[in-house]
């Protein structure tokens, strides 16, 4: 089996619903955002880069533990979803359910430890109708304004095209957030098992080590990437980091010296922790373009505040600094009233 068919093959196995996604995302033009505070917006266009936090700092720390958990209820406590994947994949190889338990339980909690994350939103489709636009695109999200206040949040909104790039230069991944419960989750889990037994005579061509190398990633990104049904209408997408833990005890000037993606420490509200920088800069010899910050940043909107003007000045200055030309200046204001 060539490289195309075997990377089709565990693309249909294993993620169709991150590949229905991103179609859907191409087809209807949608755009994605990165709301922030007004301060870490300037700091994006003035450093020309963007950071990726580590998952423990997120708002809300159980995001991860509900992927966790919907994990474990299908290699655990749901005995039928356990009876079926013990089946499937043990038809694959003797003993691949185990291995791929094991894996689940030594991996939690360094994926905790060294998973770095982005959030951005989905806005679109960018044309609702003939004639109509989207309005999100117009006035931003009152559900993510709310979150950042009265005094004024940014919203970066960036083009598609190398969000999802497959050249993977930095080893940053863009991956859409499922919302569901457990049995939900349960579904994509056993429409995988489906995908494993209609094509059984294909897999097991594949080499096993390639196989449950597939099959670990689809673990690892699961965990990161379900959230609760309650926050489906963030429609989150996450870029996530996965650092090499043998690499920690290097320095930063070291490990900087070696990779495209930057690291560093900071303290931010007060919490020292590290971070990993993506720089916008094109890497045309490796397929990676359109990624410098005049070409990725589409617009800008500003969030409903009290200060408007001063904000939307110092937008375009930094937006100039950056090498913007005034054609690619694009600032919006959104009126959204906000009850306070």
């Amino acid at each position: 089996m060539d490289e195309e068919k075997l990377s089709q093959l565990l693309e249909e196995v294993f993620w169709g619903y991150g590949q229905y996604k991103i179609d859907q995302a191409k087809r209807e033009g949608r755009s994605f955002v990165h709301y922030t505070a007004t301060e870490a917006a300037l700091s994006i266009i003035n450093n020309q880069e963007i950071w990726l936090r580590n998952s423990g700092v997120m708002n809300d720390y159980s995001e991860m533990a509900h992927g966790e958990a919907c994990l474990r209820y299908c290699l655990f406590e749901n005995a039928d979803d356990v009876a079926r994947a013990r089946r499937t994949l043990d038809a694959v190889q003797e003993g691949m359910f185990d291995r791929t338990v094991q894996y689940f339980v030594d991996s939690s909690q360094m994926r905790r430890a060294f998973t770095y994350l982005l959030s951005i939103s989905e806005h679109g489709p960018l044309v609702v109708a003939p004639g109509v636009v989207d309005e999100e695109s117009q006035y931003g999200r009152l559900s993510m304004w709310r979150a950042y206040g009265s005094r004024g949040g940014v919203a970066l909104i960036f083009q598609q095209e190398p969000i999802f790039n497959p050249t993977n230069v930095l080893d940053v991944y863009a991956s859409p957030v499922f919302y569901g419960n457990p049995d939900a989750f349960s579904f994509l889990f056993n429409t995988a098992l489906n995908n494993v037994e209609r094509r059984m005579d294909e897999i097991k061509q594949i080499d096993p080590e390639v196989l449950f190398d597939n099959i670990k990633r689809f673990i690892h990104f699961s965990s990161l990437t379900c959230k609760h049904p309650g926050f489906a209408e963030e429609r989150e997408w996450r870029i996530t980091y996965s650092a090499n833990p043998l690499a920690e005890h290097i320095s930063d000037d070291e490990f900087n010296a070696t990779s495209k993606i930057k690291r560093e420490f900071r303290v931010i509200n007060g919490i020292p922790q590290r971070i990993y920088k993506i720089p916008f800069v094109d890497y045309p010899e490796e397929g990676l373009e359109g990624v410098r910050l005049p070409s990725i940043l589409r617009q800008v909107v500003i969030g409903p505040t009290q200060y408007p003007t001063v904000i939307f000045d110092s937008l375009v200055m930094a937006m100039r600094r950056a090498g913007f030309p005034d054609d690619r200046i694009r600032i919006s204001t959104s009126n959204i009233p906000i009850r306070t």
